[in-house]
């Protein structure tokens, strides 16, 4: 990971998107919070995919949910 990267933190699944664009998180998914399908849960940080034109901004997380907000102001 690069130096600059941001933190989000939710009790059972944190995440993190360096500058570079990447989003890793890892933790629980059963819902798909980490848009991983066919996984429950995920015991180390892991690379998750999103759009690899979009500037992450901002990731929000709750129990069943998580949003991402990218520079276009697309969720």
């Amino acid at each position: 990971m690069h130096v600059g990267r941001v933190r989000e933190l939710h009790r059972r699944f944190p995440f993190e998107f360096p500058e570079n664009g990447e989003l890793w998180g890892c933790g629980w998914n059963k819902y798909g919070q980490l848009a991983l399908e066919g996984i429950e849960y995920v015991s180390t940080m892991t690379k998750l995919p999103v759009p690899p034109d979009k500037k992450i901004l901002k990731v929000e997380c709750g129990y069943w949910h998580t949003a991402i907000f990218v520079e276009d102001n697309a969720v």
